[in-house]
């Protein structure tokens, strides 16, 4: 039989160009077994090592062969290079605003509603929309320099902070809000009626949230408020919690959130008291009271961790409900929805809590680290938090009802104060890059004046994503183009380890990129089932790749596909490499092979990967071959 190495494939570098390529497929035929035969060298890489034994050495069974190649030089991306820290200026000027929506007590979300570039497609390539769901009667969309793109009537009143995201798989998003009188879907793209449903049941709504998460998996994602369960594609409703809504004021103010906190694959609803399924059963309780939540890991264990913010307190629950720490808040204001995120720079999460007024920052073993004190509140105030200038230290978003600030996330410092805007309960800041100028925005909705999109005087805001697509954010909730992910990646295991704050900038321009390339396959012993495959891993990326990196082996049987082998590389990549090249032996093989696969980090799909990467879609290598 005919030893098959990789013939003359490129490694293509280009950011929007899929890097899957494939070996042309026919009838399986025998191989050649001469012994005269001597493969062309693989030119494809110009820095490859054309001596490193890559070439197949003909022999009579696989064990005789080398199939070895050593490590050699990728030519690098530039364009995977995250932007230097920037310096704003930390003055806040008007972007545009809205002072004829009336009164707002919720917050905006931001998403891609539409096809604008008609490329047929929605998705991060689009223009950036805002939703806002004022007090009573209506939604408004906006197009991203402030332009209403529709209104639509929602019979309601005190509206929740609504939520975007495709729920019924079609490509185009819908968006979602809750109120007195029950639950609305409209699509995205015109703002005509999707499906009524409940809203949350013993709460009112105002100053509450809704949101989507998949539940159970299965590619029709859920929609929850407080802690009432709703189908995605109906506004049926699928079932109805026994314990709290997610909320630190009694009969009033729904924020229930979702996560995978015990990492069985399927999402919970989490309110302050329990954590529900998606039939409504109780996973886990606390036995204590209601409160605002977020989740986030602060121990060595991979589960999650939930923080609820209190009236007086703020607890840390494990998974099972357990109370690990709580800290009392001597403010004497209200407690609202906390904020997780790196906010002092030591690599670990802090809690922000806005306690009207003000905030309290919070370590992860329960440690007050600094207080800042407001003017003025009228219920509770609203935090998430960001990153603006890219130097590892998140920033503090907070509003109250003397305006918006910026607090410095290490200190406590305020930064900047817009004031004369004021929030009633909790209309955090979201931020994203509404003009795609690569400077995230900060936008809002105030009690007293509309919605206001604000920029840096300097705009040298860092660089970010284009949406922000519920309060509820946890970034992996939702993919670019508002798909819900069926099985998303859970937020603390890929780097992030944050609630209601926004990405590092290298999650936005991640400065690695793997690839993955097939150098030589052995099929001498393909009659008996077995082949053997010299496989590398590489990076053409300007920053070394550290986390564990699975590999996955697909044989194509004709009329299906499956995973022969796999690994994980646990070695590091280094930046502009391809390593040195490993052998798998690949045994109990049945039926004719038509080709094999070779995915890197789950593959060509951000879904499943581990590794932040600049181009998520050249992390497969297939070749068609012949072996029965």
């Amino acid at each position: 039989m005919r030893h098959l190495p990789l013939l003359g494939l490129a490694l293509l570098v280009a950011c929007e160009n899929d890097n899957t390529l494939s070996g042309e497929k026919g009838e399986p035929e025998e191989f050649d077994t001469s012994t005269d035969w001597t493969p062309p060298v693989d030119t494809s890489v110009e820095e490859e090592d054309t001596d490193s034994g890559g070439g197949v050495i003909p022999g009579e069974t696989c064990a005789d062969e080398d199939l070895s190649t050593r490590a050699y030089a990728l030519s690098q991306r530039t364009d995977c290079e995250a932007p230097p820290e920037s310096t704003p200026d930390w003055t806040l000027a008007y972007k545009w605003q809205d002072n004829t929506i009336g009164t707002m007590l919720s917050t905006v979300v931001i998403g891609q509603l539409d096809d604008d570039n008609g490329d047929g497609t929605v998705d991060n390539n689009d223009d950036p929309d805002l939703v806002a769901a004022p007090y009573s009667g209506f939604i408004r969309a906006y197009e991203s320099d402030g332009t209403i793109k529709w209104s639509a009537s929602s019979s309601n009143i005190e509206q929740s902070t609504p939520a975007i995201g495709d729920l019924d798989g079609d490509g185009w998003p819908e968006v979602v809000v809750g109120g007195l009188y029950g639950s609305l879907a409209v699509h995205g793209h015109d703002g005509s009626t999707y499906w009524t449903g409940p809203g949350s049941t013993g709460t009112k709504q105002y100053c509450g949230i809704i949101g989507i998460a998949d539940l159970d998996a299965d590619s029709n994602p859920e929609v929850y408020t407080g802690r009432v369960i709703i189908n995605g594609q109906t506004g049926a409703t699928y079932a109805t919690g026994s314990a709290g809504y997610g909320s630190a004021i009694s009969g009033e103010s729904p924020n229930s959130i979702a996560a995978d906190i015990d990492l069985d694959g399927e999402q919970e609803v989490i309110v302050g008291n329990a954590a529900y399924s998606k039939n409504g059963s109780s996973m886990m309780t606390t036995g204590q009271g209601d409160g605002f939540p977020a989740v986030g890991n602060f121990d060595s264990d991979p589960e999650g961790e939930i923080v609820v913010a209190m009236q007086g307190k703020v607890v840390l629950y494990d998974t099972d409900g357990s109370q690990i720490w709580s800290l009392a808040i001597t403010s004497g204001g209200y407690s609202g929805p906390p904020s997780i995120a790196d906010f002092d720079g030591d690599g670990e999460p802090e809690i922000a809590v806005p306690v009207s007024p003000g905030v309290w920052m919070v370590d992860g073993d329960g440690t007050k680290l600094w207080s800042w004190s407001g003017t003025s509140s009228t219920f509770f105030d609203g935090v998430s938090g960001y990153d603006l200038d890219g130097d590892g230290v998140w920033e503090v978003l907070h509003v109250g009802n003397d305006g918006l600030h910026i607090l410095e996330g290490d200190t406590g410092l305020l930064l900047s104060t817009l004031a004369g805007a004021t929030s009633y309960c909790g209309q955090m800041p979201v931020v994203a890059d509404l003009d795609a100028d690569g400077h995230v925005d900060m936008a809002f909705g105030t009690y007293n004046a509309g919605v206001f999109v604000m920029e840096d005087a300097a705009n040298e805001f860092t660089a970010g994503f284009r949406y922000w697509n519920q309060q509820g954010f946890s970034i992996t909730n939702v993919n670019d183009d508002m798909s819900i992910p069926a099985v998303p990646d859970v937020n603390w295991n890929v780097g992030y380890n944050n609630f209601r704050a926004g990405p590092p900038v290298e999650a936005v321009f991640p400065n690695q990129n793997l690839v993955g390339k097939v150098q030589a396959i052995c099929v001498e012993e393909c009659e008996e089932g077995v082949i053997e495959v010299s496989y590398s891993v590489g990076n053409d990326g300007t920053s070394d790749v550290v986390d564990p990196v699975t590999l996955e082996i697909y044989g194509d049987f004709g009329d299906h596909e499956e995973v022969i082998w796999t690994t994980t590389w646990t070695a590091g990549v280094r930046a502009g490499m391809m390593e040195a090249s490993t052998t798998a032996r690949i045994e109990g093989l049945t039926g004719d092979l038509w080709g094999l696969r070779l995915a890197v980090d789950g593959g060509s799909d951000s879904t499943g990967s581990n590794v932040m990467e600049c181009d998520e879609s050249d992390n497969e290598f297939e070749f068609g071959l012949g072996c029965k």
